[in-house]
């Protein structure tokens, strides 16, 4: 519901996609391996209070008398709403990718934030996941670079924690040579060639098959 929500907006005004935006920073012959974001549950769960306070403005709306208290509450109704939308928005356009070059980190629409990790640059992660984390089914993965004053330190409400936490941890050990290659062991995912549609139905993961698959 949210996802239509923004794509009628982004029609209305004109705006790019955020695929389009992805596919935009990619560099040539650049592969993309997982994309994730932020998880609905986290929006309606850190917004509930405004939805709390929509749902009530618009009952009082149309159950109190008089003109002015009706006016009122519209107002009210109207401020929640845009403020629930532009943090709808804002999620939708927050995006965490991986490629076989670095970590990206892309968000905002009029003021875009574009950050990126190379491998190269990484020195250590974590997985945090609270007991709030875990009932939304979510969570948020630490990163440690050489860089200590890149903004770029931790994705935050993830749909997919634990995926992306063992595709960060492949790419690291790959990069520096720790991983044992046999016949027995084959990377968590398969590599995904930029198309149109790669990112359609969010979030898409590409081509994930069992870690432990022979």
């Amino acid at each position: 519901m949210i996802g239509r929500l923004v794509q009628w907006v982004q029609r209305l005004v004109g705006a790019s996609t955020i695929d389009e935006i992805i596919y935009d920073r990619l560099l040539p012959n650049e592969k993309i391996f997982m994309v994730d974001g932020p998880a609905t549950i986290a929006l309606v769960v850190r917004k509930f209070p405004w939805v709390v306070v929509l749902a009530l403005s618009l009952l009082l709306a149309i159950g109190l008398p008089g003109t002015g208290l009706k006016l009122t509450m519209f107002v009210v109704a109207i401020l929640a709403s845009g403020v629930l939308l532009k943090a709808a928005v804002q999620f939708h356009y927050t995006r965490y990718v991986v490629t076989g070059t670095r970590m990206i980190y892309l968000s905002g629409v009029i003021n875009r934030s574009h950050q990126w990790i190379p491998w190269a640059k990484v020195t250590d992660m974590s997985y945090i996941q609270g007991w709030t984390e875990r009932i939304q089914n979510i969570g948020r993965v630490r990163i440690e670079s050489a860089n200590e004053a890149s903004p770029f330190k931790e994705m935050k409400d993830l749909s997919h924690p634990g995926t992306m936490m063992r595709v960060l941890v492949y790419m690291v050990s790959e990069r520096q040579g720790k991983v044992i290659r046999t016949w027995r062991i084959k990377p968590p995912w398969t590599p995904c060639e930029p198309r149109s549609d790669a990112f359609r139905g969010f979030p898409v993961i590409s081509k994930l098959v069992k870690a432990n698959a022979m």
